[in-house]
């Protein structure tokens, strides 16, 4: 049993826009140290993975979900950060017997008829997409709290987002009608 009370959790850490596997980097050691497996992924067009941003859809983020529980090999602890939240529902709606758990991190959850940018600020975070990426405005970053030297690192692993990812439709789900 681990210390975080259950036997052998395993974790697979989704980040949001913009971000890769990158920034799990601290909680995947930490999350080993209390006796839990943690695997962190970059979704298509994220971190390493070479997918031109323009191909990326949800459907192909909730299939990259997918295909890295297969590699893990067990239901996994499906943890998701800010978009990411909508990958994950995504991939527990198309997959349930396969998630343990969903844990949303200041995460959007789909809501019917709503897309993200609905549910969000996101022209803001638009206009605001090149500040971000120049060193000399990361004051004006979401990471403005983080040390410098860590924050650097995090600003220039950010990548464009693909707007078609952040698309619910909930006529797509399998959703099944109760008599």
């Amino acid at each position: 049993m681990s210390e975080l009370g259950t036997s052998d959790p395993v974790f697979l850490l989704v980040h949001g826009s913009a971000h890769g596997a990158w920034c799990w980097r601290d909680l995947v050691p930490a999350l080993g140290a209390r006796g839990a497996t943690a695997h962190a992924m970059d979704l298509p067009s994220h971190g390493d993975d070479p997918t031109p941003y323009t191909e990326v859809t949800l459907d192909l983020y909730r299939d990259a979900i997918l295909h890295k529980i297969s590699e893990i090999g067990a239901p996994v602890i499906l943890v998701g950060h800010s978009a990411g939240g909508y990958a994950i529902t995504a991939a527990a709606e198309a997959a349930p017997e396969r998630i343990a758990q969903l844990i949303y991190v200041c995460a959007y959850v789909p809501e019917d008829g709503k897309s993200l940018v609905t549910c969000a600020a996101v022209p803001v975070l638009i206009r605001c997409w090149p500040r971000l990426q120049k060193p000399r405005t990361a004051r004006l970053s979401p990471f403005a709290l983080t040390p410098s030297r860590r924050r650097c690192f995090m600003i220039a692993q950010l990548k464009p987002w693909p707007m078609p990812c952040c698309i619910w439709d909930r006529r797509r789900s399998a959703r099944k009608k109760r008599p």
